[in-house]
């Protein structure tokens, strides 16, 4: 589902919109404490169709390329379940499709971020998120300052 992505939207519509995905990733560890990792994912987005105020019939489709290059540092050098990790990432979004016409640029993610290990299968991370994004209209832009707290916590399927 996505509301308005307008803060000074005066409309309380929210769109449905279903997103399967493709995703490949890519894990280098180039040192016993920094990782270079990398991914390609492949939105296929359904929108709901809509013009501004309600839902209409259907929905309109179309793909958007994600391509993330992340950094990770290990900071401590505790192997085991307090690692704290600094991670800085960049992810460009790219629409294509024959509904896009303007935004063929979607958006740019720029992430820095901290992440503490509580114990062998629970971390928190607090980051700072930068979102540039590319509004429909294709000459106007929302520039966001996000705060992301993230909790993980692992879940190991198998004894080995």
């Amino acid at each position: 589902m996505q509301s308005s992505q307008d803060p000074n939207s005066t409309t309380g519509l929210v769109v449905p919109e279903l997103r399967p995905v493709q995703e490949i990733n890519l894990n280098n560890p180039l040192s016993k404490r920094f990782t270079l990792q990398q991914r390609l994912r492949i939105d296929e987005r359904f929108i709901h169709k809509n013009n501004g105020i309600d839902l209409l019939d259907g929905y309109a489709f179309n793909f958007r390329f994600r391509y993330r290059l992340q950094a990770s540092y290990k900071i401590n050098k505790d192997e085991a379940k307090n690692a704290t990790v600094l991670k800085v990432a960049d992810e460009l979004m790219i629409n294509a499709g024959s509904n896009i016409i303007y935004n063929q640029f979607d958006q740019n993610r720029i992430y820095a971020g901290l992440e503490q290990g509580i114990n062998k299968s629970i971390s928190a991370e607090l980051g700072y998120l930068h979102w540039y994004q590319q509004r429909a209209i294709g000459d106007q832009f929302f520039d966001r300052d996000i705060i992301r707290l993230t909790l993980y916590h692992k879940i190991k399927l198998q004894n080995k």
